[in-house]
């Protein structure tokens, strides 16, 4: 009898401890994916150039690449640029973005020059695209993005 006892406590003491624990983790896991709740994204053009869409702090980066990271050893995607963006600006990316992803015509397998590789991060879950090059959206994108980081 006192055997079943002390498994039924120790039982009793890891479910709570368990609760506990989880609790915990999951407190964690909701602040570090607050941000994440509202749909982020990210646009590589056709020489690798990269802009980040924050949306938690409304702004936009680009990141271009360096001649070092180029493939000639002499382009030059430009200058870092982080500014911010108005939730109007958001949205007509989004918008962008979301009409890319949706039309299936213009993605294609594998990255080619010229191509833009989007990526849209909706809370936890990922998916890239590549868009053809030809693609009116691609082209839409990136003239939105160009205008946006400009000085």
């Amino acid at each position: 009898m006192s055997k079943k006892i002390f498994i039924l406590i120790g039982l009793v003491l890891l479910v709570i401890f368990s609760i506990i624990f989880l609790r915990n983790k999951t407190d964690k896991w909701n602040k570090a994916t607050q941000t994440a709740e509202r749909n982020s994204y990210v646009y590589t053009d056709g020489n690798a150039n990269a802009y980040w869409i924050h949306p938690a702090s409304m702004t936009i980066e680009y990141d271009p690449i360096t001649p070092a990271e180029s493939s000639s050893g002499m382009y030059s995607g430009g200058a870092y640029v982080k500014k911010a963006i108005s939730r109007t600006q958001f949205d007509a990316l989004a918008i962008l973005f979301e009409r890319a992803a949706q039309n299936k015509t213009i993605h294609i397998q594998d990255p080619v020059k010229g191509s833009g590789v989007m990526t849209i991060t909706t809370g936890m879950e990922i998916k890239e695209f590549i868009l053809d090059q030809d693609a009116a959206e691609k082209v839409e994108i990136e003239k939105m993005l160009k205008e946006l980081v400009k000085k």
